[in-house]
């Protein structure tokens, strides 16, 4: 049975193929959040500056200011649902707010808005992220709003922070635009980033820069 043997050139040709993808998905990320940046802004401090003069001043909501302020919010706030029926509230999935979709409310006010709002909950929003489930704690939230951080099921090892999980379908570099980090390859991808990291572990071991390195 023939089977087939990539080259030296194609594996190297299938690699930038999956960095090309990676960079279109960090430019498109970027570019959402910059538009959802410069619309909320747009559509919210001119009518909040006019409605209450003696409380807004054009000073205090400068452009810096309302991103450094949006940056804060996309990258700690957790996304808490509501339900007017009952009263109660419920931890929702971190993609819920994912700035697509916050950016689309805004741009077709006839959209129905996300099932969750951005809510930032004082030391619980300053949680690191922790994809293994033996050393992360759980993070829930009660039907009242209390937020509740309690140790996972391997409880919480002495010299371990505290951590949660941002979400179990975080992988590769998906988090690196809003949260400034990333993870191991996501499914399909291991075997190229495998590749890479062996090839510059050569590279360094014979003196060569590896890539992305400068002499």
């Amino acid at each position: 049975m023939y089977t087939h043997t990539y080259t030296e050139r194609e594996r190297e040709r299938e690699r930038e193929r999956e960095r090309e993808r990676e960079r279109a998905t960090h430019t498109h990320t970027h570019t959402q959040v910059r538009e959802l940046v410069e619309l909320s802004y747009n559509t919210t401090v001119p009518a909040m500056i006019s409605k209450y003069p003696d409380v807004f001043k054009e000073e205090m909501l400068t452009t810096n200011k309302w991103a450094w302020a949006c940056a804060i919010i996309l990258s700690r706030a957790l996304a808490i649902s509501h339900t007017l029926d009952t009263g109660s509230y419920g931890l929702a999935e971190t993609e819920t707010l994912h700035p697509d979709a916050v950016l689309a409310t805004f741009k077709d006010p006839s959209k129905a808005p996300p099932a969750a709002v951005h809510t930032l909950v004082p030391v619980a929003d300053m949680i690191n992220h922790e994809a293994n489930d033996k050393l992360r704690c759980n993070l829930t939230v009660k039907p009242d709003g209390a937020v509740v951080v309690a140790a996972g099921v391997g409880g919480l090892a002495r010299g371990y922070e505290i951590a949660v999980s941002y979400s179990d379908k975080l992988c590769g570099t998906f988090p690196i635009n809003r949260w400034g980090f990333v993870l191991p390859p996501c499914p399909g991808t291991e075997g190229d980033a495998s590749q890479t990291a062996a090839e510059d572990a050569s590279k360094t071991a014979q003196g060569t820069p590896a890539e992305g390195q400068s002499e």
